[in-house]
């Protein structure tokens, strides 16, 4: 007897050990042990920014290849006192950056960023915690550090077949260390960690209890070139898109959609500076991807609507012509219920962006789709943090609004589905075959 209960208490307290093991004490697994998603190009400063080296102003490459194209474009409005000077960050002072590569600076600092970067692992963890080292230690007043500059964490549910949230490891400074969750079982599971959305990451290391082990996912779910995932989402805009200003870095838009659908998505939020510059429209033009969605009109005054949008809309539509491409309206911010100047604006560009779409549809573009903004967030006003930037209900509704337009219903939480998005198209399918038989059926009078 004396000997059972000294085993037993040898294992209470080994679990207890678990349970309050702090991050300092987890065991650490760099990159070799998970896999990196949502980046669409391999060739970034760092492994989770999210541009290519062929960008940045500063370079040789950059010059040869985009240095003044954006000259011509009187671009102003959206977030103007976000442009640094020319010379700003100019790390090759033997070329002069012109007003065109200052703009262009601007978009590549904001790529530094690792919105919608996201990385996939294995683990039998009792306990899963964080170590990251953040590019700038990033604050802002109106967005939770944890969206900013944190790791939040998901894992796949096999009862109801989606990624569900467990937990965030907050940060703490440019080095942050951090348990997301703990007290598990100690099952194999598949995760899911999104990284900050307004910050930069220089380094992760995945912990865990010391009797655990990360490797890289055993499902295929969301990883490129898995037989089972779709091509991924590419969603171009401003600081919505980016996720301004959702609590964690799982709950912008883009993270959403991608994780319903348990495919790859994309994030090309600027905050800012989403203003369709040639650069980055060469650069997303690249992608093989499942649709395209341009949410960019906030960041744009109907001068730039006028001599880009038909251009940058047209080309990604004709070089994919079949592959979708969303034109997403502006949204209504709130305070235009009351604010003339805002609502007069809001209308005059969606009337722009709308004739755009009008356009395309009178020459036979038929891939070119229109999500309108009504009831994109909601009607009530209480989708935003200052008026513009979404709370996590924003975000969440208009990934909702989003996906109905993408005709991705089946994916919404709570639309009632149990079986295959196809059996829908099948069953609809085999109703118009019956009736067309029951046409051609000569009935007894």
């Amino acid at each position: 007897m004396k000997k059972i209960i000294a085993v037993t208490a040898i294992l209470l307290l080994a679990l207890t050990s678990v349970k309050a093991q702090p991050a300092s004490e987890l065991k650490y697994f760099g990159p070799e042990h998970f896999t990196i998603i949502n980046r669409a190009f391999g060739d970034t400063p760092t492994p989770y920014s999210r541009l290519p080296k062929s960008l940045d102003p500063a370079s040789e490459a950059y010059a040869a290849s985009y240095s003044g194209v954006s000259d011509s474009v009187n671009v102003v409005g959206g977030n103007s006192s976000a442009v640094a000077p020319e010379q700003a960050g100019n790390t090759n002072p033997s070329r002069r950056l012109t007003k065109a590569d200052s703009l262009m600076k601007c978009v590549w600092n904001l790529g530094m960023n690792s919105a919608g970067i996201a990385v996939r692992f294995s683990s039998d963890a009792h306990v899963i915690g964080f170590r990251w080292t953040l590019l700038n230690d990033f604050h802002m007043t109106h967005m939770a550090g944890t969206g900013v500059r944190g790791v939040d964490l998901y894992t796949y549910d096999r009862g109801s077949k989606s990624w569900k949230f467990v937990g965030t490891a907050f940060p703490k400074g440019k080095n942050s260390v951090g348990v997301a969750v703990s007290d598990m079982r100690g099952d194999v599971r598949e995760y899911l960690a999104y990284l900050p959305l307004y910050d930069g990451v220089e380094s992760l290391e995945i912990g865990v209890d010391s009797g655990s082990v990360v490797t890289n996912p055993l499902d295929g779910m969301m990883i490129p070139g898995d037989k089972n995932t779709r091509k991924p989402y590419v969603f171009y805009g401003t600081s919505i898109t980016q996720g301004g200003c959702v609590s964690r870095p799982g709950m912008a838009y883009p993270a959403i959609i991608g994780r319903r659908v348990n495919c790859e998505s994309y994030n090309f939020g600027f905050s800012g500076n989403g203003k369709m510059n040639p650069e980055i429209l060469q650069a997303i033009n690249g992608i093989d991807a499942s649709a395209f969605v341009i949410d960019c009109l906030p960041n744009c005054t109907p001068e730039i609507i006028d001599e880009r949008a038909y251009d940058f809309i047209g080309t990604l539509a004709k070089s994919h012509p079949k592959t979708p491409v969303y034109m997403v309206e502006n949204i209504q911010f709130p305070p235009a219920l009351v604010n003339i100047g805002d609502d007069s604006l809001i209308i005059l560009k969606n009337r722009k962006w709308s004739g755009i779409y009008d356009r395309f549809r009178k020459e036979g573009v038929k891939n070119v789709r229109y999500i309108s903004a009504r009831n994109l967030i909601g009607t009530d006003g209480e989708a935003t943090v200052d008026g513009v930037h979404l709370t996590d209900l924003g975000a969440t509704r208009m990934a909702d609004g989003m996906m109905h337009v993408m005709g991705l219903n089946y994916f919404i939480p709570g639309n009632g589905h149990k079986q295959s998005p196809w059996t829908d198209v099948i069953i609809s399918l085999g109703i118009i075959v019956l009736l067309f038989l029951a046409s051609k059926i000569k009935w007894k009078q």
